[in-house]
C-alpha cells in the first residue's frame, strides 16, 4: 500500500486511542514513523481501537481509508489531496440499505468476492465472523443493500475474536481466498475458496446454447426461472448461497426446445443474494438472485 505514492509500500496501522498512524518506506527499505493522519484539519480520531483500510473508493487515482472502531459506524475519508500530498477530507458513514454500517469493532477490507469486476465490503467483527457486503454499484461507487456471514463448511468464518480479514489467492487456483490471523497471536487461519459460489455475471448468461434470466426480482416469496434451449434435455437447477452452499436442489426437469419456465418458492430463505447454477448436457450458467425476506 502505497499510501504517499512514492513508489515504496507503506504502513498504515491503528491505535488503541483510536488514532491512525503513518510509517514511511524509506529508501534502504526502513519505516520512518510520520505524524498521524489529519481529517478535515483536526487529527483523525475514531475514538478507540482504529482499523484502517487504505482503497480507492472512487477510483480517482487517490487512496481513500475505510475506517472502523471499538464502538460506532464504519467511517469513510476520502482523499482530496494530490498525487504524494495526500489530504482527507471529513469523515462519513458507510451505507449499507440507506443506514448507517453499526458493528462494533469493525475491521475491513475490500475484495472482489464474486467476480464482478466490483471491489466487495468485508468486515470482520468481535464475535470472530466475517461479514460479506456485496457491491452492486458500480466502478467508482460502490453501494451495498445487504450483507451475510461468510461461510465454512457449513457453519460461519471464525475467527474466534476480533476478525481481522484479508484476501489472496492463497493455492493459486484463480479464486480469492480469507486469511485472517487469531486475537491471542498463535496462529493464520485461511479458508480456501471453493464450489461454484462466486461466479455472478451482472447480465443474462449465455455458456455454450444455455440462455438463463431470473424474473420476478428482487424476490419476496419466490421468483420465476425463464431457460432457453436449442433442443430438449434434462436440465439441473441448484440455488447457492454466495458463499457455495447448496440452499435448493430439487430441480431437474425434462425441457423442451425453446422458452421454458420454473417457479422458485424461496420461502424461508433470509434476505441477501444467491447464486441459481443451470446445467444442460455439459453447458453451464449462472445468475444472481436477490431475495428479501419477510
Amino acid at each position: 500500500m502505497d499510501w504517499d505514492q512514492d513508489g515504496f509500500n507503506d504502513l498504515i496501522t491503528g491505535a488503541g486511542d483510536g488514532q491512525v498512524h503513518f510509517f514511511r518506506r524509506e529508501l534502504d527499505g526502513s519505516l520512518h514513523e510520520m505524524p498521524v493522519l489529519f481529517s478535515y484539519g483536526d487529527t483523525l480520531d475514531l475514538g478507540n481501537w482504529a482499523a484502517p483500510e487504505v482503497f480507492d473508493w472512487n477510483e480517482d487515482g487517490l487512496p481513500d481509508l475505510l475506517a472502523g472502531a471499538g464502538s460506532g459506524w464504519l467511517w469513510l475519508y476520502m482523499n482530496v489531496g494530490s498525487p504524494g500530498l495526500p489530504e482527507l477530507a471529513e469523515g462519513i458513514p458507510v451505507q449499507c440499505g440507506g443506514y448507517p454500517i453499526d458493528q462494533n469493532f469493525a475491521c475491513p477490507a475490500m475484495a472482489d468476492l464474486d467476480g464482478d469486476g466490483l471491489e466487495d465490503l468485508l468486515i470482520g467483527i468481535y464475535t470472530g465472523e466475517v461479514l460479506w457486503f456485496r457491491n452492486e454499484g458500480a466502478p467508482g461507487s460502490p453501494l451495498f443493500y445487504t450483507y451475510t456471514e461468510l461461510q465454512s463448511c457449513g457453519s460461519s468464518i471464525d475467527f474466534f475474536n476480533w476478525a481481522k480479514p484479508d484476501y489472496a489467492d492463497w493455492n493459486n487456483d484463480g479464486s480469492l481466498d480469507i486469511i485472517g490471523g487469531v486475537y491471542t497471536g498463535e496462529s493464520i487461519l485461511v479458508y480456501l475458496a471453493e464450489g461454484t459460489g462466486i461466479s455472478d455475471p451482472s447480465e443474462p448468461s449465455q455458456y455454450g446454447e444455455i440462455i438463463l434470466n431470473i424474473l420476478g426480482v428482487p424476490a419476496i416469496s419466490g421468483f420465476t426461472v425463464e431457460v432457453i434451449l436449442p433442443e430438449a434435455g434434462e436440465v439441473d437447477l441448484v440455488l447457492y448461497s454466495i458463499d457455495g452452499r447448496v440452499v435448493s436442489a430439487d430441480h431437474s426437469h425434462e425441457m423442451s426446445a425453446g422458452r421454458n419456465t420454473v417457479s422458485f418458492i424461496t420461502g424461508e430463505l433470509p434476505s441477501g443474494v444467491y447464486l441459481l447454477h443451470c446445467e444442460w448436457m455439459g453447458y453451464r450458467a449462472c445468475r444472481s438472485v436477490t431475495v428479501l425476506g419477510l
